[in-house]
């Protein structure tokens, strides 16, 4: 068996348990046993890809069977890891991170400031995605400064003045709770160049852009957008696993504002 299979899972699952229900010669089974070990390897990297753990209602692990073992065991194959945990946890939380240094898209919540043991994990993580309730590295944490420096999308989980923002050096994406002071704004698009979007969130029922856009006056950049905080691992899911969520839609609304205003410039004036 080359390579890793390619077809998609519940194809590969239907072709194995098949696989299983035959009867083989003994050679035949020495075979499938090598086949079964490529495709238990090329599974766990696949399952522990993305890994959530919420210890706060509704009480929710992703994937379901998560266990403390399986943590050591394959938590190397983690690269999208949502950590929201309150003050009584059956594992601590900057233990999840040790686990998991390979992450590349980290949602911490803790309830509370990030103590230093979590900034000097955090610190040691190859990221480029973060969603955390802090925004002030203390000096005992020097090490969050370069890794600040190369975050290219940024959710803060609290309100945010514009010069909080000033050590995150590469964002093309921000994601901050709705405000409607408009200086605050043009404040944080002149300080980031780099940025792309300017995620404003709200309150709602589902996962969706809101608003009106007026393709004369507003930037395209500026997006609202409608959360569930009570669903946090759902909605990141979304962004992880379709494209659908948080940053994936406010991608596509500016694509489609970019355009009106492109449209709006050619019309003869």
């Amino acid at each position: 068996m080359a390579g890793y299979p390619i077809f998609p899972l519940e194809i590969e699952y239907i072709i194995f348990t098949t696989a299983l229900q035959l009867r083989l010669e003994d050679n035949d089974r020495v075979d499938l046993i090598l086949v079964a070990k490529r495709v238990h390897e090329w599974l766990i990297s696949k399952i522990y890809q993305t890994m959530a753990v919420q210890t706060t209602p509704p009480y929710l692990k992703y994937p379901n069977r998560l266990t403390i073992n399986n943590l050591r065991k394959y938590g190397h194959h983690t690269q999208n890891l949502l950590v929201s945990l309150d003050s009584t946890v059956w594992i601590p939380g900057d233990r999840y991170l040790s686990f998991c240094p390979n992450t590349t898209n980290l949602v911490l919540q803790t309830r509370n400031h990030p103590n230093r043991t979590y900034l000097e994990r955090i610190s040691c993580l190859p990221l480029t995605h973060l969603s955390i309730d802090m925004i002030y590295p203390p000096s005992s944490t020097p090490g969050l400064f370069p890794l600040f420096s190369r975050i290219t999308h940024l959710r803060v989980f609290h309100s945010l003045s514009s010069d909080n923002t000033t050590r995150f050096t590469s964002l093309t994406h921000l994601a901050i709770f709705s405000t409607n002071n408009e200086m605050i704004h043009t404040s944080i698009l002149e300080n980031h160049p780099k940025l792309e979007v300017l995620v404003l969130l709200e309150w709602g029922l589902v996962v969706e852009v809101t608003g009106i856009f007026d393709a004369e006056v507003d930037d395209p950049r500026i997006v609202r957008i409608t959360y569930r905080n009570e669903l946090l691992v759902g909605d990141w899911l979304l962004d992880v696993k379709e494209g659908r969520g948080m940053w994936g839609l406010s991608d596509e609304e500016v694509r489609k504002r970019k355009k009106l205003k492109e449209a709006l410039w050619r019309v003869p004036q």
